[in-house]
């Protein structure tokens, strides 16, 4: 029977060397002829005068399929990431690692595994002593660091004498770099993620590494730090049972709004981040659509300014405005929005004083007779229809023309079970 070459797993991937300080990756069924080639002068183009090579990385038993996706990952990898994968990869799949690499689990103070392990470690988020000895640990002993920002994460490990290789892993080449992880993992490396700030994984592209290590059923180890998001709740004075936590707010103010109407019959404390440019805006959405609800910003969490600002929206905006009155709001921020019947203790808010009574709160279904009756509240206001119907939408996150369709639906029930009709040309008014 023939074998098809194509599903056969005798294929190396490689990465050689050259003499000029440059690399060059490449495929092949036999390694050691192919080095003979680049070595002669007879291998690919780009090798050719650039003589002898070295090989720094391979990896063999690969279907043509599977090498040729770690080629591309490889191609994609800078010319650091390149070094750095010479001193991660053993030459010979089937060789003993050198010292320092192999052999030496890391310490991670639960017994962990000594097979291919992803560690998560989070790193502080401002103050430098908030990095714990466990994590100081793994770092110092893993294969290599998987970091946002490899130059921000170099800081924080010469900080702490630490030198690792490092391998930066974001938004715009996870999709190349995932499968070169994944594949070190499989084949027992022990890897340390980090993010900017913080534990990996949260509101950052860690999350998408850790969902596929779990689908290879490969080992996951968390190793706590700090945490924006928890730091913040803790010391915000709200409720932290129940909580959500719900990532970045929005940019769209009309999408803004709508998150935020969701909130109206929500008992839970909910836990944003917000790039602080956006603060104002976002505190305006949250005036309108949620009214007098408590709120609070904390800045610049574990920093020489952190700061809590807490009370309505509409408080906390005008303390931001008078603290920074060009507009230029500095420090990274989270929002932390009280959940439905807070008070603060007694009918008060977290500003001290009484919240009083929130604005019209639109229940969380949007019936068309709720709809209805907010439009009619906003013309008891002086508002005209079209008006009415827009404030209407604006504040419910709806377009003109449902809250229109929700308003006929309301008045044909209200006539006795009329149905509806939308509005026809050269009907004279409108609802």
């Amino acid at each position: 029977m023939t074998t098809n070459p194509e599903r056969s797993g005798d294929y190396h991937i490689y990465l050689v060397r050259c003499a000029d300080g440059t690399y060059y990756t490449g495929m092949t069924r036999d390694l050691d002829r192919r080095l003979g080639e680049h070595n002669r002068g007879e291998g690919a183009r780009y090798t050719r005068g650039r003589a002898p090579v070295e090989l720094v990385a391979s990896r063999g038993g690969l279907s043509r399929s599977a090498a040729a996706r770690l080629e591309r990952a490889w191609k994609a990898l800078s010319k650091e990431e390149k070094a750095a994968l010479g001193e991660t990869h053993s030459s010979d799949p089937d060789r003993p690692q050198t010292a320092g690499t192999a052999g030496t689990k890391p310490d991670d103070g639960a017994g962990g595994p000594a097979a291919g392990c992803l560690y998560l470690c989070g790193t502080p988020i401002g103050n430098l002593d908030d990095l714990t000895r466990r994590v100081l640990q793994v770092l110092a002993s893993v294969d290599y660091v998987v970091a946002e920002d490899t130059r921000r994460t170099r800081a924080l490990l010469s900080h702490e004498g630490i030198s690792r290789p490092m391998v930066s892993y974001h938004e715009h080449n996870k999709r190349t770099r995932g499968p070169v992880i994944i594949d070190d993992l499989k084949r027992g490396k022990k890897v340390a993620l980090v993010t900017d700030a913080g534990m990996p994984g949260i509101s950052d592209p860690g999350e998408d590494l850790v969902r596929e290590a779990v689908a290879e059923g490969l080992e996951v180890v968390p190793i706590p730090g700090p945490s924006a998001m928890l730091a913040a709740l803790v010391a915000s004075g709200l409720p932290a049972t129940p909580f959500t936590f719900s990532g970045f707010v929005p940019r769209n103010s009309r999408e803004r709004r709508a998150v935020f109407v969701r909130l109206v019959d929500s008992p839970w404390t909910t836990v944003y981040y917000e790039a602080p440019y956006r603060l104002a805006a976002t505190l305006r959405d949250v005036q309108a659509s949620l009214g007098s609800r408590p709120v609070v910003v904390a800045r610049e969490l574990t920093k020489r300014y952190e700061s809590f600002h807490r009370g309505t929206a509409a408080e906390v905006l005008a303390e931001i405005e008078r603290l920074f009155p060009s507009g230029e709001i500095k420090g990274e921020v989270c929002l932390i929005v009280a959940g439905s019947g807070f008070g603060g203790g007694e009918g008060k808010g977290l500003s001290g004083k009484g919240a009083g009574p929130e604005t019209t709160r639109e229940p969380a279904d949007l019936s068309a007779p709720t709809i209805w009756r907010l439009v009619k509240e906003e013309e008891a206001r002086g508002a005209d229809r079209k008006e009415a119907r827009k404030n209407v939408a604006v504040r419910l996150g709806l377009s003109r023309r449902q809250v229109y369709q929700a308003v006929l639906e309301a008045k044909g029930a209200a006539a006795g079970g009329e149905s509806a009709r939308p509005r026809q040309k050269g009907d004279k008014n409108g609802p």
